[in-house]
């Protein structure tokens, strides 16, 4: 039961503190802006090395332990790190396939990962040795179907300018909602076993659910909207600390 509480307690300090800083800066520098491609291209690729790293350390984990879950954080942290590289690549000052393709690609990598375990790995759950010798098969299936995602949005610019201008109701709540439905998952699975990593995903998670929140208040470009793309780099980093340090029980 102790344990219990402190997770819950953790995780919700873990929020309220990510939150609480969202709200200071919304209330006193929204309105500073601060525009410069090469920082935020440099900043987005920080992100997505630490994306790719936590996918390489989940898979390596899921290699050893056939674990499902540490499979699917290995896709969920290589579809968004993917969908990130391709927001670096769809800047408007790097390529010219527009600002609705900049933005979407912003918004609908976590949301991806979630559709793409569903389709590919929970119907073969029941066999973890078809997951495992196909796994690899997997990666390249998502890079592929991502990758004809963005060229369709980059031809296609009138689906790119709905999903923009759609994107907190198709991309930003349900995100959100699976945000919570992994930190219920993950909560009672630590319950369960007081696995570490678990401890850290929980955290992570409480990071991540901010982004769930603050699309809803940026301005493109202002110190806000910066720190949107910081809580992801936060996030990563705490899992990041979780897989790198030795298995154990708590």
């Amino acid at each position: 039961m102790k344990n219990n509480i402190k997770i819950f307690f953790l995780s919700a300090t873990t929020f309220l503190l990510i939150f609480s800083f969202f709200l200071f800066i919304n209330i006193f520098f929204s309105g500073v802006v601060f525009k410069n491609i090469p920082v935020y291209i440099i900043f987005l690729f920080v992100i997505c090395f630490t994306a790719f790293l936590s996918s390489y350390l989940s898979y390596e984990r899921f290699k050893i332990s056939k674990e499902l879950g540490m499979l699917f954080i290995s896709f969920v942290s290589y579809s968004f790190g993917f969908t990130f590289a391709l927001h670096a690549i769809a800047a408007p000052e790097v390529t010219q396939f527009g600002e609705a393709v900049f933005d979407v690609t912003e918004h609908y990598g976590p949301m991806l990962s979630p559709i793409i375990f569903s389709i590919l790995v929970l119907p073969f759950r029941g066999s973890k040795e078809i997951l495992y010798e196909n796994a690899k098969k997997i990666f390249f299936i998502m890079t592929l179907a991502m990758s004809l995602v963005f060229v369709v949005l980059a031809y296609f610019s009138y689906i790119a300018d709905f999903l923009e201008k759609n994107v907190n109701l198709i991309a930003v709540l349900p995100t959100g909602i699976f945000f919570l439905a992994a930190f219920y998952i993950l909560f009672k699975k630590y319950i369960a076993s007081n696995d570490q990593l678990t401890f850290y995903i929980i955290l992570s998670l409480s990071v991540f659910a901010n982004s769930s929140i603050i699309p809803f208040f940026y301005n493109e470009w202002n110190l806000v909207w910066w720190y949107f793309n910081a809580v992801f780099l936060i996030g990563f980093i705490i899992l990041l600390f979780g897989l790198f340090k030795p298995e154990r029980r708590q």
